[in-house]
């Protein structure tokens, strides 16, 4: 069932089978020992009962590629993965489990390989052997990776997506292969920067990603901080490969704690056109959270088979006080403009979002809020503003950046640098209601190459000579994000 993708049946297949199983018989499933480094096995084995339930639960739930499905798709592919090992592989007479044969502990990992080839002894050279070795797995492999005896069956398995090659001895007549040569270095090496993979779930290889920008603000209602997600949904190239044309999808920002219970789950469904494989879908979440730590996923769906997309991240959500200097996040748009004259909040501007990512020669519009400035005896505050762009991780040549928008009575105005520039203004203007001054500007940056930015927003306060900073990160490119 799981091979043919009816996840619902196969769960429901395996919770009625684990009712009748004995405690021995369901130990493998329960088992993350199976799929853990090393290290991690070693803690889970020496952990408590109750760590090793806490341990299983929480696992697969940070690992549901999909909070939108009602089926862990991945769960129940290690299960059927430890069921293949226990068929294929085990020898009650020798007193051992599939899973710990040496092909068996690989399935169990990484799943049924994409090239499966066994070679025999037909193959009647060392030299032939090698080079169909070489066909199958795509690159040279030489004789100190696989051991081609020439009296053993050699079985390789292949695993495209991530190039993963594994060798193994089988002498004819025999059931049991062990790993050929210095594979089985190999494979204790790979368990270790790389426990498991799931590439064969449909879900998960399809799955696309979701740009998104996170930004806090300070909360209306206290106690709380505004988080404000902008996410741009890939909705035409998840909807390339179909001739599906009546499209809809549906879209989630779901909020979860440390211990992965829901704190908001928030839905939305929309028709979308298709035929164009450049659309991206945009869409706003204000949500009202506590300052604590949580876990961030925004979700898409379309009514097609295994076409989705995610963003996951851990959200820290700031406290923001009322007896210090303090900014909230920078937003990065493509446009940003006030909605009248009296716009003293993030949320009385219109902004065009982008998830922080920009095509080459298009000006960023930059919107934060200041809080807490104190203000003369005339009820006037008084500022500077210093916004800092760095080029990183590139060849890196100068450009320039002047500031397009409206900066109110700005004076000093100034810019600097070569793969660095500085821009800095400083401001005047009577004390803002709430303690709260909303900013926004447009920065063209010129000659700018294709790189990531760090944008390092700093305000100080002349009054008291407070200075408080974020940053937040923009890409220049002209190609889209992809999976």
């Amino acid at each position: 069932l799981a091979r043919l993708g009816r996840w619902r049946e196969a769960k429901n297949a395996y919770e009625q089978a684990f009712a009748r199983m004995t405690p021995e018989e369901r130990a493998p499933y329960e088992n993350l020992g199976l799929i853990f480094s090393m290290a991690d096995s070693v803690a889970l084995v020496n952990g408590s009962a109750e760590t090793r339930t806490v341990t299983d639960s929480l696992y697969w739930l940070a690992n549901q590629p999909l909070y939108l499905h009602q089926v862990n798709e991945t769960r129940i592919e290690y299960y059927a993965r430890v069921t293949y090992a226990i068929h294929r592989w085990s020898d009650p007479l020798r007193g051992y489990q599939g899973y710990e044969a040496d092909r068996g502990a690989v399935y169990v990992r990484y799943g049924p390989p994409d090239l499966w080839a066994t070679l025999g002894q037909e193959a009647s050279t060392n030299a032939g052997r090698q080079a169909m070795v070489n066909s199958i797995a795509g690159s040279s492999i030489d004789n100190s990776q696989i051991n081609l005896d020439f009296l053993r069956n050699t079985v390789v398995w292949v695993y495209m997506p991530t190039q993963l090659r594994f060798a193994f001895s089988l002498s004819p007549g025999y059931a049991r292969a062990v790993f050929s040569s210095d594979h089985r270095a190999w494979y204790r090496v790979t368990r270790n920067n790389m426990p498991v993979r799931f590439d064969n779930v449909p879900v998960v290889r399809n799955l696309d990603t979701i740009g998104t920008q996170v930004a806090q603000f300070r909360g209306d209602t206290a106690g709380r901080t505004d988080v404000v997600v902008y996410a741009a949904t890939p909705s035409g190239r998840m909807a390339s490969a179909t001739s599906e044309k009546d499209l809809r999808l549906e879209t989630a920002a779901i909020v979860k704690d440390t211990t992965l219970r829901d704190v908001i789950r928030e839905r939305r469904q929309k028709a979308v056109p298709a035929g164009d494989s450049l659309r991206r879908d945009l869409s706003t979440w204000r949500l009202a959270l506590a300052p604590e730590d949580y876990l961030l996923r925004v979700e898409a769906v379309l009514n097609v088979p295994n076409r989705a997309a995610r963003s996951a991240s851990r959200l820290h959500v700031r406290r923001f006080t009322s007896d210090s200097l303090q900014l909230s996040d920078v937003i990065a748009a493509e446009r940003v403009a006030p909605k009248d004259s009296t716009a003293d909040h993030w949320t009385d501007f219109f902004v065009a979002p982008n998830a922080g990512r920009l095509p080459p020669g298009v000006p960023v519009a930059l919107l934060w809020e200041i809080y807490n400035l104190v203000p003369d005896s005339a009820g006037r505050v008084d500022y500077d503003v210093d916004i800092r762009f760095t080029v990183q991780e590139m060849e890196r040549h100068g450009f320039a950046a002047r500031i397009l928008g409206f900066l109110g009575d700005a004076t000093g105005l100034s810019a600097e640098g070569d793969d660095q520039v500085t821009l800095s203004f400083h401001r005047q203007r009577d004390a803002p209601p709430n303690g709260r001054a909303a900013e926004y500007l447009d920065v063209d940056l010129q000659n700018a190459p294709e790189a990531s930015y760090l944008v390092t927003v700093t305000v100080t306060d002349t009054h008291t000579g407070r200075t408080a900073s974020v940053e937040r990160w923009i890409t220049v490119s002209a190609l889209p994000l992809t999976r």
